[in-house]
């Protein structure tokens, strides 16, 4: 090849490099464009979501009660400071905070890198020696709402979980009311535990019969790690969680076994509940927790067959509410039931194809169905 084709290879070579590196720097720059409008675009959701939940809680709620939520952060977003304007405040907490405060004489909610517009939510108020409230920002802020008489009050969660509070309120309706404590194992931080907790809470919000009587449940979590170990099933000192649930209002003791599905794929984890403990493995389906609360509030035995292991513990269908003999007389003038053979054991029947207390994993289990919502309500009326 002579010089002159050589030259003109490299000089097409160059010309492309600098068309090539100019279209990437013009996608970049484009790219960035719309991820700044997507952080504008989920702030404005941020905000909207936050002010919908305060005002749902504040309108929607008795004095005395409280909740927590959790909500999503925009990436960008370091931190969220909350100010009462009716309250004295800390002058001295931030002094770029300040400057936004007398500058933005109506807002209330400020964001800080502070170039972040500010906002005004109404319905929430602080507590003087929390006032400005900044909590930092990672990915989620959990925060729990506290009905007062005329509006609502404003904690962060993680900044009570610094506390030396041994007992946090998740949500609370009143004395008199079932009492639910949750307690950790093997979670690493805080964080992941509000989550879960919040999470299997969603549940029982959205299962009837449950979600039809929350307000008869108070849940709360007990700041420790619940040291069970976890060998194929999740063995706990019982006589130690008692002690440690009595730190707080207790009907019910749940354990939340952080594991990951990949270990669990590995070596399964098996759930379990006992008394007025549950032992849930978190890797499981969302609707673990719910499915072995069954078996511990109202005494639901499981609708799949396992001749085997529960040929030890039954004597008789009358011990199991859920299940019946041959041609199912306790349900069979009850609407969208019917008699399907195997529940507990291959010689009881069951009321459901599926259902919550079967195989919940799959799409047609994910109910509790008519018998066992009945049963369940049965139960609920003591507290009513």
């Amino acid at each position: 090849m002579n010089n002159k084709a050589q030259l003109n290879i490299a000089i097409i070579m160059i010309s492309s490099l600098i068309i090539i590196g100019g279209t990437l720097y013009f996608a970049y720059d484009k790219i960035m464009n719309i991820e700044e409008k997507v952080s504008l675009v989920e702030y404005e959701r941020f905000i909207q979501d936050l002010d919908f939940n305060i005002k749902k809680f504040n309108y929607g709620r008795k004095s005395g009660s409280s909740e927590v939520i959790e909500l999503k952060v925009p990436n960008g977003i370091q931190k969220i400071c909350f100010v009462d304007r009716e309250t004295p405040r800390d002058k001295f907490l931030s002094p770029e905070l300040e400057n936004e405060f007398e500058v933005r004489f109506d807002d209330n909610v400020f964001i800080e890198p502070f170039d972040v517009p500010s906002n005004k939510i109404e319905s929430f108020e602080l507590d003087e020696k929390n006032n400005p409230l900044c909590i930092e920002a990672n990915n989620f802020i959990t925060l729990k709402l506290e009905k007062t008489s005329n509006s609502t009050k404003i904690e962060s969660l993680q900044v009570l979980f610094q506390s030396e509070k041994k007992c946090l309120p998740v949500f609370e309706n009143g004395e008199d009311n079932i009492d639910l404590v949750f307690i950790g194992n093997d979670y690493e931080n805080n964080d992941d535990l509000i989550t879960d907790v919040n999470s299997y809470l969603e549940v029982f919000k959205n299962k009837e019969p449950f979600a039809s009587n929350m307000e008869h449940f108070n849940a709360y979590i007990r700041v420790d790690n619940a040291g069970c170990e976890t060998k194929g099933y999740i063995q706990c000192n019982n006589y130690e969680l008692k002690k440690m649930a009595s730190d707080c209002p207790n009907d019910y003791i749940i354990v939340l076994s952080k594991r990951s599905k990949t270990a669990d794929a590995l070596l399964p984890l098996r759930s379990s509940s006992v008394g007025n403990i549950v032992k849930a493995n978190t890797a499981d389906d969302e609707l673990v927790v719910i499915h072995e609360f069954g078996h511990s509030f109202a005494n639901l035995w499981d609708e799949y067959v396992d001749d085997v292991y529960l040929s030890q513990h039954i004597t008789s269908v009358d011990e199991l509410p859920n299940c019946d003999s041959v041609g199912c007389e306790s349900w069979k003038d009850l609407e969208n039931t019917n008699c399907y053979k195997g529940c507990s054991l291959s010689s009881f029947y069951r009321s459901t194809e599926n259902s919550i207390m079967n195989n919940y994993r799959k799409s047609d289990g994910k109910e509790f169905g008519t018998v066992n919502e009945m049963i369940i309500l049965e139960n609920l009326e003591r507290y009513k």
